[in-house]
């Protein structure tokens, strides 16, 4: 399977939609250049149920045939006949089996290992850059009263504390 890829572009306010357009693309050609794997497996899985569509359609043809056969047949004959439609039916069933397990393959191949964007490209607003200035301020005066408050409420030395 492809692993979770995190794609970000930085951009100003005014070119967000330029940053979230050239984030989908970016996304879209990682997916391309990833999917190679999953894309042939994919596309051989397909041509073997096409294969086996063609296998069970002569199969049942077979069965058919050898059904009328049987039917009209007499003695050792139609034991043989009989015999001969038990093969048949068996080939049949495992083919359509088989047939059932590819198509499931199928469908793991397209859920986990072919790669997808989870989530399209959106602009976030970086909040520690819009902070930055409003916190050091902030600090700043929170130094500054602290310092105050420490003068202010200065305790007077007494003869014991020298």
């Amino acid at each position: 399977t492809t692993p979770p890829v995190l794609i970000k572009v930085a951009a100003t306010d005014r070119s967000a939609s330029v940053a979230n357009a050239a984030t989908t693309t970016v996304a879209d050609h990682v997916i391309e250049a990833t999917s190679t794997y999953a894309r042939t497996k994919q596309r051989e899985l397909k041509q073997e149920v096409a294969h086996m569509d063609e296998s069970i359609a002569d199969l049942e043809q077979q069965q058919s045939t050898a059904m009328r056969a049987a039917a009209g047949a007499r003695g050792a004959d139609q034991t043989s006949w009989t015999v001969l439609l038990g093969i048949i039916s068996r080939d049949l069933a495992d083919a359509r089996r088989q047939q059932s397990e590819t198509r499931a393959q199928m469908s793991l191949t397209n859920e986990l290992e072919m790669p997808r964007v989870l989530e399209r490209a959106h602009a976030v607003k970086n909040a520690t850059a819009a902070r930055g200035p409003r916190v050091t301020v902030s600090a700043l005066l929170g130094l500054i009263l602290g310092c105050a408050l420490a003068l202010v409420v200065r305790r007077p030395r007494t003869d014991a504390d020298a």
